[in-house]
């Protein structure tokens, strides 16, 4: 569990957007992306979530992710 999770960039109309969260759905897990629009989440355990990113203007995406055993998987999100 130690090295499984899930990272990546938040972008609109191509720029990294700061103070965005991302959580892990049926998790306690989130994280709120830095000021180039990276966020990690780590420690998650095996196997599909939803990961949704809610933007400051309301809007959100969600997609269903996969995290691998050992491994930090990356997943983008653009607005």
């Amino acid at each position: 569990v130690h090295h499984t999770g899930i990272e990546g960039e938040v972008t609109l109309n191509g720029v990294g957007v700061e103070g965005v969260l991302v959580t892990l759905d049926g998790t306690q897990k989130k994280a709120v992306t830095d000021i180039y629009g990276h966020y990690s989440i780590l420690k998650v355990k095996v196997g599909d979530f939803h990961l949704t990113c809610s933007l400051q203007t309301g809007e959100k995406q969600s997609e269903i992710v996969h995290i691998s055993q050992g491994a930090i998987d990356t997943f983008d999100f653009h607005f």
